[in-house]
């Protein structure tokens, strides 16, 4: 939910991680074994716990500075996403899905 761990974000959901495979048949959808379902934003209550470029730059009016200087708003032409994730509880094997990417690209 959160690398943070708060533990208020999973009430802030609007389906958990049982309900939205079962909304997403009922609905039609085709799901697979591996299939990966993204929950959206869950953002945290603390400036550097939030969840998306969008609220990290509060609606594209402060600048994010980057690690090499380059300032930012939005996403351009030509950026690249890279999504890795790890889950870990004490007592069990951590988790993940390795590493999702994609470029984006120039609208027709």
């Amino acid at each position: 939910i959160s690398g943070d761990g708060e533990q208020g974000l999973r009430r802030r959901l609007e389906q958990d991680a049982v309900e939205l495979p079962l909304i997403l048949i009922g609905n039609g959808c085709n799901l697979l074994p591996g299939d990966l379902l993204g929950s959206g934003t869950t953002s945290g209550f603390r400036p550097d716990s939030l969840g998306c470029l969008l609220e990290i730059t509060h609606d594209g009016t402060q600048l994010l500075v980057l690690p090499n200087g380059e300032q930012r708003c939005y996403l351009l032409d030509g950026d690249e996403v890279i999504f890795h994730a790890l889950a870990q509880r004490f007592g069990l094997p951590r988790i993940g899905f390795g590493q999702a990417a994609g470029r984006v690209m120039q609208a027709p």
